[in-house]
């Protein structure tokens, strides 16, 4: 009688397991690209030229880390950079500690696209750009949608694929990302 409890008990877990899965993967194919992030590529291209042309200051004092890829390790640099303080991300590194200059030129664009539409950016040693758009939890599966968008000057895949990833291509070599991602406890 035990073992039967225990295995009804083990398949009606991998049934709701299924199920779950299965309310996933339509939440994730009913999740679409924002309109408003499309609209300001423009904002997003202009933010990639302050960068481009401000890139001493913004690698000053980065130490480089090593990364594997398909053709072994290579020595990468990058630097995050957050919009606003308000975010409390424990050793963020915000955009008001830059120089004025180049602060008030990423806040003009930052307020152009709105608080809604940018968190803040990457940049790597290669000028591969990743502007953070926003996450988005999803309680009921203790998941976060991810947003953001990648530009890159090289042919180089700067974002994985997979079941819970997709991306459309916008213009200027601009790539919107959107995934689901186990939330960090």
């Amino acid at each position: 009688m035990r073992l039967f409890v225990s295995v009804t008990t083990v398949v009606v877990f991998f049934i709701a397991c299924e199920d779950k899965s299965k309310e996933i993967q339509l939440s994730f194919e009913r999740y679409s690209f924002d309109t408003t992030v499309i609209a300001h590529a423009n904002s997003y291209d202009s933010i990639k030229q302050i960068i481009l042309a401000n890139l001493p200051e913004l690698f000053k004092g980065v130490i480089p880390m090593t990364e594997g890829s398909k053709y072994g390790p290579k020595s990468v640099y990058a630097n995050r950079f957050y919009y606003s303080s308000s975010h409390n991300i424990v050793g963020a590194k915000y955009i008001d500690e830059l120089s004025p200059s180049l602060f008030q030129s990423l806040k003009k664009q930052f307020d152009l696209i709105g608080p809604k539409n940018i968190t803040g950016f990457e940049i790597r040693s290669d000028s591969t750009l990743f502007c953070y758009i926003r996450n988005t939890h999803i309680l009921k599966f203790y998941l976060d949608v991810r947003e953001s968008l990648s530009w890159q000057n090289t042919d180089n895949e700067v974002f994985p694929k997979g079941p819970l990833i997709k991306d459309t291509l916008l213009k200027n070599n601009w790539t919107y990302h959107i995934w689901y991602d186990k939330r960090a406890e």
